[in-house]
């Protein structure tokens, strides 16, 4: 994944961004891990990946399997 303005890290049930998804607050680097807690209440069954978006620009960065 590339640098790109104001990207943000989702919870989705699939690899697309959609009004349902569960925000997670911004991409922290582009480079390196981090974690990204998954808070309480959340129907895990129904989160299955983690997703960057850029959201100005409306433009999918990246996504990850949560296993």
């Amino acid at each position: 994944m590339r640098n790109g303005p104001d990207i943000e890290v989702f919870l989705s049930a699939d690899t697309t961004y959609g009004p349902g998804d569960i925000p997670r607050g911004d991409v922290p680097a582009t480079t390196g891990s981090y974690s990204v807690p998954i808070p309480a209440g959340v129907d895990i069954d129904a989160v299955r990946h983690a997703i960057a978006w850029c959201v100005p620009f409306g433009v999918l960065f990246g996504t990850a399997g949560l296993v």
